[in-house]
């Protein structure tokens, strides 16, 4: 399988993905809204917020195993290969241990500063104590999935996990109407992980990704400070990034409560989704990109890096389109009307998108290159100033100034690091990086801004139900045609026609102007 098929594979199936972890978490907000009260379902929220926090014991390691494999995994039976698998295994299942120790130790303290009701504060620290030692056993196994990225086989962990996602709601389902409450998240949490791992080992051994018997190696210091020295840089990428992007639902419940809270994740759940479908493009090219630069293939690197960041960000702004017009009726019909928000916070959202994409399409090619370098003290700096300027923005003027402030401190940070890094890297013009680059996404922009408008206009009168569909499908079909159209580069216009099949190749044709 070529390159290109390997990584067509993985964005089919991480789109497989995406539309299941979709459908759990449509059906599964639902399913706890009716079994739980609001203040139960904020305390359900910010026990599965903790797992990207738990995330950051991993100290950039799951990173730099993924990264480092890719330079050895072409002579997997030299050895070098073997030691750097062991060395990761033995990292994770230290780390796994760790997280079990600070879920027991630190969640009564974790209660009390994010003002837990009494009423509810023991169940909040049973359950997180239970889904730590979850998360610990996780962190033991996931060497496999980081043996398929590095082989462009992430196509595999998709398809596992977009089965996984109904087995978790079965449970989930289940464990509620059983009486369970909130302890279906770890039940849910048992059997997805189980069901992960064993598939995701079994394809390693049957894809033959691990070294023959006897070509292992042996774990040493010397793979574990190769593997540190990237991790400590991905790991303050992590932390930043982290504070930037899951920290808004503590700030929301200290300084505004668990409703706020509870208001906030549904109302961004759309926005959560969207953001993954167009990054994800992006994320499983790393792997490629990666291999490119180990095998010092410039030229093709060049090429492909600008036509995947140009249409990273027209992509993008169909994504906000399509939440700008849907979110409020989505939103209206997801939650029968128990939840809602201003539509105002929807457009600022909508603008955030569009810049986050532009933002981490630059920044995620970065550890591609096998440094990360300054990038660490970006993020780590941004996320800090985030925490902060959102943090009084949400006590004295509410959700809005913790959106604006978000899209400050990326414009002022890792927007410009990232844009001149490329430049610096790939020998490309600053100019020709933030102009002539950015020309598709404007033309997208124009053309897509009175249609938006004309869209809203029509269906700003009917009920959710009509308005999410009319405005949903028309919203998609537009959106779709202006991207093929205006928002591809030519280069990957042509490439996208002419593997394309016979019977439609003609139609696209009549929508791209082919030279």
């Amino acid at each position: 399988m070529s390159r290109l098929q390997r990584f067509l594979h993985s964005v089919a199936s991480s789109y497989a993905r995406l539309v299941a972890d979709s459908v759990y978490h449509l059906a599964s907000v639902p399913l706890a809204l009716h079994y739980l009260s609001k203040e139960e379902f904020g305390v359900w929220i910010l026990v599965l917020q903790m797992a990207g926090y738990l995330a950051l014991i991993d100290f950039g390691m799951t990173s730099a195993v993924a990264r480092k494999l890719i330079n050895y995994k072409d002579q997997r039976d030299g050895g070098q290969y073997g030691s750097l698998l062991q060395t990761g295994e033995i990292v994770f299942v230290v780390q796994g241990a760790l997280i079990m120790l600070v879920g027991f130790l630190f969640s009564p303290a974790l209660g009390t500063l994010l003002r837990i009701p009494e009423t509810l504060r023991p169940e909040f620290i049973a359950l997180m104590r239970w889904y730590c030692v979850l998360q610990g056993l996780m962190f033991s196994t996931r060497i496999f999935d980081q043996i398929l990225f590095a082989h462009q086989r992430a196509d595999i962990g998709n398809y596992t996990a977009a089965l996984q996602q109904p087995v978790c709601l079965a449970i989930v389902w289940v464990s509620l109407c059983a009486g369970q409450r909130l302890n279906s998240i770890l039940w849910a949490t048992l059997f997805g992980w189980l069901f992960l791992v064993t598939a995701q080992s079994s394809s390693c051994v049957r894809l033959q990704l691990l070294p023959r018997r006897g070509a292992w190696g042996r774990a040493s210091w010397q793979k574990f400070n190769e593997l540190f020295s990237f991790g400590r840089d991905a790991f303050l990428v992590a932390v930043g990034q982290q504070l930037l992007m899951a920290s808004q639902t503590f700030i929301i419940t200290r300084y505004l409560g668990l409703t706020a809270a509870a208001t906030w994740s549904v109302c961004t759940k759309g926005y959560a989704l969207l953001n993954l479908l167009v990054w994800r493009i992006l994320d499983l090219s790393v792997p490629a990109l990666s291999e490119m630069v180990v095998r010092g293939e410039r030229e093709r690197l060049r090429k492909r890096l600008q036509e995947l960041l140009t249409l990273s960000g027209t992509m993008a702004c169909v994504a906000a389109v399509l939440f700008a017009l849907c979110n409020q009726s989505f939103v209206a019909v997801w939650t029968k009307g128990r939840i809602a928000w201003p539509a105002g916070n929807d457009l600022f959202l909508a603008g955030q998108m569009v810049l986050l994409a532009l933002t981490h399409g630059h920044c995620s090619f970065i550890p591609a290159t096998g440094r990360i370098g300054f990038l660490r003290y970006v993020y780590f700096i941004e996320g800090l100033a985030f925490v902060v300027i959102g943090s009084l923005g949400v006590k004295f003027i509410g959700i809005p100034a913790l959106i604006a402030s978000s899209i400050v401190c990326t414009m002022g940070f890792s927007g410009l690091y990232g844009f001149w890094h490329t430049a610096h890297y790939g020998k490309f013009s600053f100019r020709d990086i933030l102009v002539h680059w950015q020309l598709p996404t404007v033309k997208v922009i124009l053309v897509l801004a009175p249609i938006t408008l004309m869209l809203w206009w029509l269906c700003r009168l009917l009920s959710p139900v009509p308005r999410l569909l009319v405005g949903g499908f028309s919203g998609l079909i537009v959106g779709c045609y202006v991207l093929v159209r205006f928002g591809m580069p030519r280069s990957l216009q042509e490439e996208f026609v002419n593997r394309l099949p016979s019977c439609v190749r003609g139609v696209f044709q009549r929508w791209i102007p082919m030279s």
